[in-house]
């Protein structure tokens, strides 16, 4: 880490920046590689059968990106996951 570096007198890599729009578009492709399923979804009244790419376009939907914002939220919280 940062801290062990300092503290040993290592040199420190430094961390490329990243390009939010492939974080975004790689944080997506994720999402729709680890969606297995879902029951009860419809757009404009038809029911929406899953599939990698339904998922994909799914999240990539301007107007749903709040479905992706809670996905990754959902993700980062250990609440949404039981223990074995």
């Amino acid at each position: 880490s940062r801290q062990q570096a300092l503290r040993s007198g290592r040199p420190i890599q430094a961390v490329e920046p990243s390009d939010p729009e492939q974080d975004s578009a790689e944080s997506i492709e994720m999402l729709a590689s680890i969606t297995l399923g879902w029951r009860g979804m419809a757009l404009g009244g038809k029911e929406l059968i899953f599939s990698k790419q339904a998922a994909l376009d799914l999240y990539l939907s301007p107007t749903r990106q709040w479905i992706m914002r809670q996905l990754l939220a959902a993700m980062h919280s250990t609440d949404v996951f039981t223990r074995a």
